[in-house]
């Protein structure tokens, strides 16, 4: 009898898991909100495992965002830097040489946050990469160091 029971709760949770799977179609944050909430996870510290890989994935997103806006300024500077180049060959006398000067110093502060920004996100990204790898293996995937918030 005992058999029979383990067995219904075992294909239970593999139907909870097929379901769960099929619902990745759907939004991310649906899904995670419905893992958080199901009994898919077998071990006790499954859901707080799910929970540090999702900080991971949701500071990939983070970067990607940062990321995003940093393009949209270095475009913009662009813009500024044609501006003020049409100025100068305009008006060779007056102070386009200034803006310029500024526009590139500001251009290479931009150049080094980009370089940064890339930097995080492969490091994130190969952590999540490690922290994937290990739960492969059975392996406790929620190292410390590999969830640490980077502000």
């Amino acid at each position: 009898m005992a058999s029979t029971h383990q067995t219904m709760a075992k294909k239970g949770k593999r139907s909870e898991v097929s379901t769960l799977a099929s619902g990745l179609k759907s939004g991310a944050w649906q899904t995670w909100h419905r893992l958080t909430r199901s009994t898919a996870m077998d071990t006790p510290d499954g859901k707080e495992q799910m929970l540090k890989r999702h900080e991971i994935v949701v500071r990939i997103i983070e970067v990607n965002s940062q990321a995003l806006r940093l393009e949209n300024e270095i475009n913009g500077l662009d813009i500024q830097r044609r501006n003020a180049e049409r100025d100068q060959r305009a008006t060779p006398t007056g102070d386009a040489g200034a803006t310029l000067a500024e526009i590139t110093e500001r251009e290479a502060d931009l150049e080094t946050k980009r370089q940064k920004l890339i930097t995080e996100k492969e490091w994130l990204e190969q952590s999540l990469d490690d922290f994937d790898a290990a739960a492969k293996s059975g392996e406790n995937g929620g190292d410390e160091k590999k969830t640490r918030r980077l502000s």
